[in-house]
């Protein structure tokens, strides 16, 4: 019964680290394509950009609010730390 729940809690902060990694990627690729949409006065990019940014910065705060819960819940918090 517990392998089965460190295998869940492992496939959690897996999840929790690949909403962190696509959050970022997608706010970096939203912010250049807003400053060039800025620059070039491209309407539908600036909203794009924009979507982007605020989708990934959401992907960004869920993802690291539940690799905290993930440390909390396997006991890392407790040894070691937040890193």
């Amino acid at each position: 019964m517990r392998i089965n729940r460190n295998k869940n809690l492992f496939w959690y902060g897996f999840f929790a680290n690949v909403k962190k990694f696509f959050g970022s990627l997608l706010t970096m690729i939203g912010f250049p394509l807003t400053l060039i949409s800025f620059v070039m006065n491209s309407n539908g990019f600036i909203f794009l950009g924009l979507f982007l940014i605020i989708l990934g910065l959401y992907l960004l705060l869920t993802g690291s609010s539940q690799r905290f819960d993930y440390q909390l819940q396997s006991g890392g918090l407790i040894h070691r730390g937040d890193w």
